[in-house]
């Protein structure tokens, strides 16, 4: 593990906080940040698909998109995407606290499913004012209580460097 990685340990789970560069261990699955329509990933390049302004609109209008708190897998990516739907654009706020804790809820299902043994799980809801950091490790933390996980699991969460003294504060006070 990194020297500038902070981890706490719960149980067979183990989670660490450290700069996006700097992952402290492989990944098996990354949590991407989503919103209702799956326009956010940043790794989904935009193409042209060959419609007029007018048929883009109500094919999106149509769409009546995802139920935020929802959490998709994208097949066929390595590692594996998780998909956390917890921002719907067309509301105000954006992104709610529960919606956060209904996708982690969702995450934590999806890596004892699949067996996950390491995951990138960003700070969700963070950057849109949701939830603090200590609000999302307890939010994390309530959903791997409540999902009783009892394999090992190592949780990183990529944090910008303007945050991580918070989030390891937010680590160090956190009660499992």
């Amino acid at each position: 593990m990194p020297a500038h990685a902070r981890t706490g340990r719960f149980g067979l789970v183990t989670v660490a906080v450290s700069e996006p560069w700097a992952p402290p261990f492989p990944l098996d699955a990354v949590v991407v940040e989503q919103d209702t329509s799956l326009l956010m990933d940043p790794d989904i390049p935009v193409s042209d698909p060959g419609l007029a302004y007018h048929e883009l609109v109500d094919a999106i209008a149509g769409d009546p998109g995802r139920r935020p708190g929802t959490v998709l897998a994208r097949r066929g990516s390595q590692p594996l995407r998780l998909w956390a739907v917890v921002h719907d654009l067309d509301r105000i706020p954006t992104c709610r606290r529960e919606w956060v804790a209904e996708a982690l809820r969702g995450i934590v299902a999806e890596t004892e499913r699949r067996r996950v043994a390491a995951l990138s799980l960003p700070a969700l809801g963070w950057t849109a004012g949701a939830v603090s950091m200590p609000t999302l490790l307890d939010l994390l933390a309530a959903a791997l209580r409540d999902a009783g996980v009892v394999r090992s699991l190592r949780v990183w969460i990529p944090v910008a460097p303007e945050l991580l003294g918070e989030a390891r504060e937010a680590l160090e006070r956190l009660e499992f």
